[in-house]
């Protein structure tokens, strides 16, 4: 992960970097385009606050107030990664909170 002291230094591997980018919900909080072309997308944070991220809430489904199913964590991740990978050609996608 890159820190915010080397986004400073003018040796840095980093050429750009955006915050709350349009595109693919999922991979839009940072995006850092890097020296070499590569680009990282970093999904910052988890709309629970106060609340643990746990293996379920990754994997399986949710059901909403309204009785809808909402695609797990890692499914609407995936989805997003899929449809933005093509405007990304070396791309690197990282997610924490």
């Amino acid at each position: 992960m890159i820190s915010l002291i080397e986004l400073l230094d003018p040796d840095s591997e980093v050429s750009a970097v955006a915050f709350q980018l349009t595109g693919a919900k999922g991979w839009d909080d940072i995006g850092v385009r890097l020296k070499d072309g590569s680009t990282r997308l970093i999904q910052a944070k988890h709309t629970r606050a106060d609340d643990r991220i746990t293996f379920g809430d990754v994997v399986y489904p949710t059901i909403k107030s309204d009785g809808e199913e909402k695609a797990s964590l890692l499914k609407s991740l995936s989805i997003a990664w899929k449809s933005t990978k093509t405007d990304y050609p070396k791309i690197e996608c990282c997610r924490f909170r």
